[in-house]
């Protein structure tokens, strides 16, 4: 039989021995407990340090999570960090709006999709506008999700546009089914799905000829819901019951609209 005893000896141990993160989106229970977070106003000192990108990466990452960060005078900061000459500190700037942001960020969020040297950003730029509903995002996914030279960018890209029920969008998703890679054909179909409520695999051809028998593509489209982390427990998970894998909660971008019945046919674009 396990003691109380030994089981507080072998949490210590874990703790011990843990990794602080699972990604750099997310914040493990783990990392608060070797790690208490700063205050607000040390958050924002964190990222108003100009000599070191880590910190301000570092303070980013806090006020992402936070529940409070979602004020003005935070998300000011996370409209000019999107720009910072660090790519990690963009990128989690663009994290902090996807979470805190609103739908008139799209035009600052999709210059960095377009623009970014760096595809770390990009890719984030367009999990970014997964969450955050404006059709000027349109043009700019499309475009991302034909010519963009990572993959996993335009795969990105192509889960984003699962929430615009438009016939370009439609075509757009038709040829990305032909994508050389497999995660971006893959993407396209779940939008596809999401927005027709169909499916008719990954060639075009069956998908085109349902187009010509039908007058509303969409009139059994699904609520098109946000990707979201999520992983199974790890060891110490497993062991310490209060500390739980930092799986999010699938949910509608910010700015889309929505009705009552949508919801029950919701569908998570990772699917």
């Amino acid at each position: 039989m396990v003691t109380a005893f030994s089981q507080l000896i072998l949490f210590l141990t874990l703790i011990a021995g843990a990794g602080l993160l699972t990604g750099c989106e997310t914040v493990t229970g783990d990392f608060w407990l070797t790690n208490p977070p700063p205050t607000p106003v040390e958050a924002l000192q964190m990222t108003r340090d100009q000599y070191d990108p880590d910190r301000r990466r570092t303070g980013l990452l806090y006020l992402a999570h936070a529940s409070w960060a979602g004020e003005d005078m935070y998300v000011s900061i996370y409209e000019v960090l999107a720009e910072d000459q660090d790519p990690t500190v963009r990128a989690m700037a663009l994290i902090a709006l996807g979470r805190h942001g609103r739908p008139d960020h799209v035009p600052l969020i999709a210059a960095r999709l377009a623009d970014d040297p760096d595809p770390l950003v990009r890719r984030q730029a367009a999990l970014t506008l997964q969450r955050l509903h404006a059709d000027e995002a349109i043009n700019p996914l499309v475009a991302t999700m034909k010519t963009d030279g990572d993959s996993g960018v335009r795969a990105a890209a192509a889960a984003a546009l699962g929430q615009y029920p438009s016939e370009d969008v439609i075509y757009a998703l038709l040829e990305a089914l032909d994508d050389e890679r497999l995660d971006v054909s893959h993407g396209a179909r779940r939008s596809l799905r999401v927005l027709t409520g169909q499916d008719f695999g990954y060639h075009p051809v069956p998908w085109l000829a349902w187009l010509k028998t039908t007058d509303d593509p969409f009139a059994a489209g699904r609520m098109y819901t946000y990707e979201t982390f999520h992983r199974d427990p790890n060891l110490l998970e497993f062991v310490v019951p209060f500390i739980h894998p930092p799986n999010e909660t699938p949910g509608i971008p910010i700015g889309m609209p929505t009705g009552d019945d949508d919801a029950v046919g919701a569908e998570h674009v990772g699917s």
